[in-house]
């Protein structure tokens, strides 16, 4: 969740006392995958995230007015055990800028699986409070009252989570290797085999152990095992097959693109598809269901069409272009495809990071100075480009994943070929849906018009938008108003509530949001009859025929 770049990583781990000893496991012969809370047939679950408000929103303006769009089989949400913090278990906790309320977000998703992020870092300090009050250890700053109410706070989540009756996949120090987080290798496996035993001596069998390589492209210090260039990096942060239920990856970055924009002002040392294939193949050999518990494309905007480097905030345009952006969800979604024997989960971070406080990074500003302490981010969400929510769309709809019904992917990330453009006709008017004088500027007049086949009068669906390709614009109902009388125009399209439509079975083209139809004003028939909406009466002047 975090990318924080930390300096001076010598203080890590400033005791002396003896580090337990964790006994090593065998490797396993690699053969077909199985753990608890494994998705049926051979399907894999997409979870959506990864703060209540982001959910909010993908349930709002995806799910709600999309009534085909496949439902995720699960959630991401993320908690911490550290006394005296939010944990947003029983009421919204906000942690700089990420808002979390649990039990808002299950009941938004009845039946959704829940993946838990579960941070047990104490930057700044890197002292590995947490691992060492969890392990038990009797140091001289958890001795005591301190950490027994960690121990309670682990007991406390381990309980709520199994009283959800739900499968929960819980990201034990998820990103364990990540410099960020400064973990004690000794100390994290440690603490795990704890966290598992918890788990079972508390009953709670719908609760599955995740353990989530960062599968970071740029290695920390050697010393503290933040080497992923190391063959063997992973082994040295295992804590064993018999506590481990899934193994997990990051992927932020793809070959095809990382370089040229997300990683541009830095020097990588790893190729981001090697550290993931690395991950997903020590999966494979310990016969463990893996899945990426964290994707976003990191420094791209969708609304916007640019991309900037992650660790300084020089962004730049993408020409308008989303199949530069698409090249992203292409190698995603490829990849998902091409290692589903091994990948049976994938959680998508749907999220405008520019709006939490934690991700803040102004124009030219570093990762690490003030105002920018995690680097850029961007704005991740699907909903704001109706192309790439299209794509979205489609790929979900995959058989392969839960919730998907059909055959193979179909998906056109590339951008060569986008979907027909088609003529809207009205059936009591036989004119067709127009914009006045081909014009193509914020606002212009949508009408009837003489079909007349050019350019004007071409829509085509993206997701839940109508696009006139001619201008690359939407169909939009002024100011997001929702009375009737509203005018329909042409304007920018940012996949708000005004540019959201469904051709119904009717032949109605009804804006969910406002919960009324384009309608030709007046009842009109005769050329120049502007467009608006209206409740939903089934009459000849808002009945549509798509040629």
């Amino acid at each position: 969740m975090s990318r924080r770049l930390l300096i001076g990583l010598g203080i890590f781990v400033a005791t002396a006392v003896a580090v337990p000893v964790i006994t090593a496991v065998t490797t396993q012969t690699a053969s077909a995958v199985a753990g608890r809370n494994l998705p049926p047939n051979g399907k894999v679950m997409f979870l959506a995230g990864q703060t209540t408000p982001d959910l909010t929103a993908y349930k709002q303006q995806v799910l709600d007015v999309d009534a085909s769009f496949p439902r995720p089989g699960g959630v991401t949400l993320y908690t911490n055990i550290s006394p005296n913090a939010c944990n947003g278990l029983t009421a919204t906790c906000n942690l700089n800028g990420n808002i979390f309320n649990f039990n808002q977000t299950l009941s938004e998703y009845p039946g959704a699986a829940l993946a838990v992020g579960l941070y047990l870092a104490d930057n700044p300090g890197c002292q590995n409070q947490p691992l060492r009050a969890i392990i038990g250890r009797q140091d001289a700053d958890i001795a005591g009252a301190l950490g027994a109410q960690y121990r309670q706070n682990l007991d406390n989540l381990i309980v709520y989570l199994r009283n959800t009756n739900r499968a929960v996949y819980l990201r034990v120090g998820y990103e364990f290797d990540g410099p960020w987080n400064c973990y004690n290798y000794d100390f994290y496996k440690a603490a795990f085999r704890v966290v598992k035993q918890r788990i079972d001596a508390l009953g709670a069998t719908n609760v599955a152990t995740v353990w989530q390589s960062a599968s970071y492209a740029k290695d920390g210090d050697a010393q503290y095992k933040f080497d992923f260039s190391n063959a063997n990096h992973l082994a040295d942060w295992y804590p064993g097959d018999d506590v481990v239920d899934w193994v997990a990856l990051s992927t932020f970055y793809w070959d095809a693109n990382y370089r040229q924009y997300q990683w541009a002002c830095d020097n990588p040392t790893s190729s981001p598809k090697v550290l993931y294939d690395r991950v997903l193949n020590f999966a494979r050999s310990h016969n463990k269901p893996a899945m990426i518990s964290e994707s976003t494309p990191q420094a791209y905007r969708t609304a916007q069409l640019d991309a900037s480097c992650t660790n300084v905030n020089n962004r730049v345009s993408l020409g308008g272009d989303w199949s530069k952006l698409g090249t992203w969800y292409n190698e995603y979604f490829n990849y998902i495809n091409t290692n589903a024997d091994v990948l049976r989960g994938a959680a998508y971070i749907n999220s405008n990071w520019e709006a939490i406080a934690q991700f803040a990074c102004p124009p030219g500003a570093s990762s690490g100075q003030p105002g920018c302490s995690d680097g850029y981010w961007g704005n991740s969400r699907i909903q704001d480009n109706a192309s790439i929510q299209a794509g979205f769309k489609r790929e979900l709809q995959n058989s392969l994943f839960v919730n998907g019904t059909l055959t193979g992917r179909g998906a056109n990330w590339g951008g060569t070929q986008p979907p027909a453009a088609r003529t809207i006709v009205g059936v009591g008017s036989n004119r067709c849906l127009d914009v006045s004088g081909g014009r193509t500027t914020d606002g212009a007049v949508v009408q009837l018009w003489d079909c007349l086949n050019n350019g004007a009068q071409q829509w085509r669906q993206e997701g839940n938008a109508l696009v006139n390709p001619q201008s690359g614009k939407c169909l939009d109902i002024d100011r997001a108003l929702t009375a009737n009388g509203t005018k329909v125009q042409l304007w920018t399209c940012y996949g708000n509530t005004a540019q959201q439509w469904v051709i119904r079975a009717d032949g109605s083209i009804y804006n969910p949001p406002s919960g009324r139809c384009l309608d030709a004003s007046g009842r009109g028939t005769a050329n120049g009859t502007p467009m608006i909406i209206w409740d939903c009466l089934g009459l000849p002047n808002q009945l549509w025929t798509v040629r």
